[in-house]
């Protein structure tokens, strides 16, 4: 260190006094410097998000909660993500901690803009104003503004990503805050990698542990920088409360309906809505405001980056019928994919894909159901009857289909089962629903084959697997569960055991095989193991099946409001698409446990010999059985 930089480090240490949280500074010290908040004290329940924001960065840096090292924000423009994420962090560290700090940007050329439009402005509406040099670097305007030194001894240095090497390699320090991110080109012709591992390699004398780094951006592609980050780190988002059913969900643009076949402008602002992805309501706009002020953030991975993204839906400066205008003006745009691709950045926050790089393969926007018997009826042509049930913590989702040999297949009934997860843990609760309504449930029904999930709580589930109801475990790269996330592997024959003693293959079918597995204690058991991936395929394919031609779908006739509609939007929560030359599942709704059931009974009549296939069935697999003789079962009552 030089004997400057000494003596402003002793001046900032040797200071006794009190430090404020992030979120404290903040409130008492920025004064917002124009808009329509202009001359006001920021509050954070303006954008209520920003509470959770501020709150987890807080919790890190106090040592009172998770601790994380790197801090990855992405949202939509004119939000005050800036503010929020680059220029509050940065300002707290300069004059709250008083330790220096590294600015990163794109180029050179905008650090005047930056300095003069994002930070400045800000620092001279408030009580910070005091601390601006007199003169000296950052005392006055220039062609470029390479950082400033602070009269409490901080000092801002701009580390440009256009600069060389040993421009970015003059400062050490431990506080790091970059923004344009994907505006950062990866530099081939140095020896030191990219530029972002650059600007953080300034940050290697102090340890892991002691740094801090921030870094805002734009979404733009999906392998830009800020979009890995945020998918790499902890890929927090926040949860709202239905006000309906009181479920916290994560309201998406799908899940933003209404607008579509609005006629005009003034339409879709009238009929647009979020609708909850759990229960399929619309929201109101007042319950918009109170559920993002309820909000709470999920972590979806474990991480030591912070990464945090909002959208539309938390955007509380602008409402409803604004977000409406914009998607419906932007589908009417003759520069269609400009349009989209603003939509995606600037009000959703998602990465925009090209529509050439990513194709529906199956196209299930027009879904008709086709209609007919009642609830509960079973179809006199009915060769099959099949159950499958998804195995949750608060609920079981459930369906009953009848199906032809062809893979025609009607719905007869579907429905959710209560636990008692109130009062109870998740295996107590789960057992409750499997002693409990389950058996009820399928008391004197017509069932040929049953699958009931047990990928999550398979010694919980399990003992009440019997008769003709298996344990199924399904298999595939886009399972939920992480340790069963691989491509489904069929046995080659039923001749050699799979996995040792323990495991025997007993029968092979089409994406799916019988295992008797023999445990160390206790008796042996059979699992059905099963491919997800080419079971939502194959449901998939019956919904897209036109009706009145074989291998189509039908669905029971209901008085419900709202039709089928939350079931089939629980269909097609996830689609099938190629990206980059390759087949995969993508999510586009969060609630996808009615096509879980529908893949399980879907497996199950696979069993019994159910094919859309011309070809002759396998050898080895379960000979059809002829219809039964049983009279239809009465109509069935839902179990909540």
């Amino acid at each position: 260190m030089t004997s400057s930089a000494i003596d402003r480090h002793a001046n900032r240490v040797s200071a006794k006094r009190e430090v404020r949280t992030l979120k404290q500074f903040v409130q008492d010290t920025i004064i917002i410097p124009s808009g329509r908040s202009r001359g006001r004290y920021f509050d954070c329940d303006t954008q209520p998000f920003t509470h959770l924001f501020f709150d987890t960065v807080d919790a890190s840096l106090q040592g009172t909660g998770k601790k994380y090292f790197r801090v990855a924000t992405t949202g939509p423009t004119q939000t005050g993500k800036t503010t929020i994420a680059l220029t509050c962090p940065i300002l707290y560290h300069l004059f709250e901690l008083r330790e220096d700090v590294g600015l990163g940007i794109p180029t050179m050329d905008m650090s005047m803009k930056k300095w003069t439009k994002d930070f400045l402005p800000i620092i001279e509406a408030s009580a910070l104003a005091r601390y601006l040099p007199d003169k000296g670097r950052g005392s006055k305007e220039g062609a470029y503004f390479v950082g400033a030194i602070f009269k409490n001894g901080a000092a801002l240095e701009v580390l440009p990503a256009g600069g060389g090497d040993k421009q970015r390699a003059s400062l050490t320090m431990r506080v790091l805050a970059a923004t344009e991110i994907d505006g950062y080109q990866r530099r081939s012709e140095s020896k030191e990698g990219s530029v972002l591992s650059q600007m953080e390699g300034r940050l290697q004398s102090y340890s892991v542990r002691d740094r801090h780094i921030y870094l805002e951006c734009t979404t733009t592609v999906e392998d830009g920088p800020i979009w890995q980050e945020y998918i790499g780190g902890s890929m927090s988002s926040i949860l709202l409360p239905c006000p309906w059913c009181n479920e916290y969900v994560t309201l998406e643009r799908k899940d933003f309906r209404g607008w579509q076949e609005a006629k005009s402008d003034t339409e879709a602002m009238e009929k647009a809505r979020f609708h909850c992805s759990e229960c399929g309501k619309p929201w109101e706009e007042e319950q918009r405001v109170q559920a993002n002020r309820k909000g709470i953030l999920h972590h979806a991975n474990e991480s030591t980056t912070f990464s945090f993204r909002w959208s539309a839906v938390n955007n509380l400066l602008l409402k409803t019928e604004d977000i409406a205008a914009a998607e419906w003006k932007a589908t009417r745009r003759v520069d269609r994919d400009n349009a989209e691709r603003e939509m995606c950045q600037m009000w959703w926050a998602v990465p925009y894909e090209d529509p050439e790089e990513d194709q529906d393969v199956i196209n299930l926007d027009d879904i008709a159901p086709q209609i007919l018997y009642r609830r509960g009826e079973i179809p006199p042509w009915a060769q099959y009857v099949t159950f499958g049930m998804d195995v949750g913590y608060k609920r079981f989702h459930w369906v009953l289909v009848a199906w032809k040999k062809d893979a025609t297949g009607h719905v007869i009934d579907y429905g959710q089962i209560g636990t008692p997860h109130e009062s109870l843990g998740h295996e107590d609760a789960v057992r409750a629903g499997m002693t409990g309504d389950f058996p009820r449930l399928v008391s004197g029904l017509r069932i040929d084959c049953g699958l009931i999930d047990s990928n999550w709580l398979p010694d919980v589930v399990r003992p009440y697997c019997k008769g003709k109801f298996f344990p199924a475990v399904g298999v595939g790269k886009t399972n939920s569960f992480r340790k069963l996330a691989r491509y489904y592997r069929a046995p080659d024959s039923t001749a050699k055991s799979k996995g040792g003693r323990s495991t025997r293959v007993l029968k092979i079918g089409e994406a799916w095989h019988l295992l008797r597995r023999y445990p160390d204690k206790g008796p042996p058991f059979k699992v059905i193991e099963h491919d997800v991936d080419f079971g939502k395929t194959w449901v998939h394919l019956r919904l897209a099946t036109p009706a009145d031609t074989p291998g189509a779908l039908s669905f029971f006739d209901t008085t419900e409001p709202e039709g089928h509609e939350p079931f089939i939007q629980q269909l097609t929560a996830e689609r099938q698409v190629i990206v980059k030359g390759k087949v995969t599942w993508e999510k586009v709704r969060s609630g996808n446990h009615w096509l879980d059931a529908m893949v399980l009974a879907s497996a199950a009549a696979r069993i019994l010999g159910v094919t859309k296939s011309d070809a002759p069935p396998e050898p080895k697999q379960v000979k059809p059985r002829p219809p039964s003789k049983e009279k239809p079962a009465p109509t069935i009552r839902q179990t909540y």
